[in-house]
């Protein structure tokens, strides 16, 4: 689809809402990287037309993103179904919150556009104006036929297609000399090596041998797990059989998980509630999953950045339809983030902040769920997710973490 006809449709529709589309002069080029990692891999700065980004900090990791191969979404559509493709298609139909694109194929999409009732509009002035530029071309083109004979200079042109120098261009694929890299991949042998120094680490701690009841803590670097481990520890009413260990990103834990004699009785998932569910989250829960090791909690961190309720209910939404998407199907009930605060129902998540409210002068209300998070561990409960979890390979996370 051309990218005329793309931005001439999202300027039509433009939104005045807090998140609406912006094109890629007007957006950081952080924000445009993270979108592409996380949810348009393969993507490159140059083929962004625009981004609608989602996340309040305005980091662009959540929200969606268009090319001219179509609309890539971190929420709307699974991560495989990504993009919804803008070219061949037939009709664009609305049902309640649902809007169901139809291909020339016959094939058909649909999605929930939630608070974006500008989605089917955009796609639908898309569609009309690629039928326009389709019939309209035709004419012009049929005039050119006529004015070829007429300048018979153009025959130049040929000479140009004569230009087979370019074929050198073909030795550049010569450069299979990368998959000299493929070796580089054998690699994995020496990814059993850290997790001996890890063992190490692990009994230096004080007392860690006696515990027994072991929970990992993972999530996004700029999450707050350290934090939360520290509001946790310094509340002295966490039980003593509990052992908390703090894993940086997926490939550590796997290899732990690797280790014999290695274990985990539950984890923490922790979740930056400005961003929502991260590749960190999603791949640790994956890993958890797989070795049937149940969630004890997922934390919301960072409450309190959050001027206004309705948009921190939007994120956890979007954040509890992800943990949906992962078989965590009790976590996706709207009706309970009214609740804003502490815990909801019985399911084990916890919204609030866990920085020092006495130190910070916030209200006391925002560390509630910290003391709660303390509750629910000592009482070493924890949820597995229904059915089976894609899985995740060691190369897999090679490739995202090892630097």
């Amino acid at each position: 689809m051309e990218e005329k006809i793309i931005r001439s449709a999202i300027q039509a529709h433009e939104s005045k809402k807090s998140f609406h589309f912006e094109f890629q002069e007007e957006l950081k080029p952080k924000q445009i990287d993270n979108a592409i990692r996380s949810y348009a891999k393969g993507v490159t700065a140059a083929e962004v037309i625009a981004v609608l980004d989602e996340t309040m900090l305005s980091n662009g990791k959540k929200g969606y993103l268009v090319t001219e191969k179509g609309i890539y979404s971190s929420t709307m559509f699974n991560k495989k179904s990504n993009p919804l493709p803008l070219d061949h298609m037939v009709s664009v139909e609305v049902e309640e919150s649902d809007c169901i694109v139809t291909y020339e194929d016959g094939t058909k999409r649909s999605f929930f556009f939630s608070i974006h009732k500008e989605f089917p509009e955009i796609l639908n002035t898309i569609l009309k104006g690629r039928n326009q530029n389709v019939s309209g071309p035709e004419k012009p083109a049929k005039a050119v036929e006529a004015s070829k004979p007429a300048a018979e200079p153009k025959p130049s042109k040929p000479s140009k297609q004569a230009e087979p120098p370019k074929p050198v261009e073909p030795p550049k694929q010569a450069e299979p000399s990368k998959p000299v890299e493929p070796p580089k991949q054998a690699e994995p042998a020496k990814p059993v090596e850290p997790p001996k120094e890890m063992e190490k680490k692990g009994p230096a701690e004080p007392g860690q041998e006696e515990k027994k009841y072991k929970v990992a803590v993972v999530g996004e670097a700029e999450s707050g797990r350290h934090t939360l481990v520290e509001r946790l520890l310094e509340s002295g009413k966490l039980s003593d059989d509990i052992s908390l260990i703090i894993f940086e990103n997926p490939l550590e834990l796997f290899r732990y998980l690797e280790e014999p004699g290695a274990y985990l009785d539950g984890y923490i998932g922790v979740c930056d509630a400005t961003t929502g569910t991260s590749d960190e989250l999603t791949d640790s829960i994956r890993i958890m999953s797989g070795k049937q090791i149940p969630l004890s909690a997922l934390f919301f961190n960072k409450r309190d950045l959050f001027l206004d309720d309705e948009m921190f209910q939007l994120s956890a939404i979007m954040t509890l339809g992800d943990m949906e998407d992962m078989g965590f199907d009790g976590f996706y009930q709207p009706e309970s983030v009214e609740i804003l605060l502490g815990r909801l129902f019985s399911v084990p998540v916890y919204i609030g902040s866990a920085v020092d409210i006495r130190a910070n002068d916030l209200e006391p209300e925002f560390g509630t769920a910290v003391q709660e998070l303390v509750l629910g561990l000592n009482a070493h409960e924890g949820v597995l997710p229904n059915g089976e979890t894609e899985p995740v390979s060691l190369e897999e996370l090679i490739s995202r973490y090892q630097a």
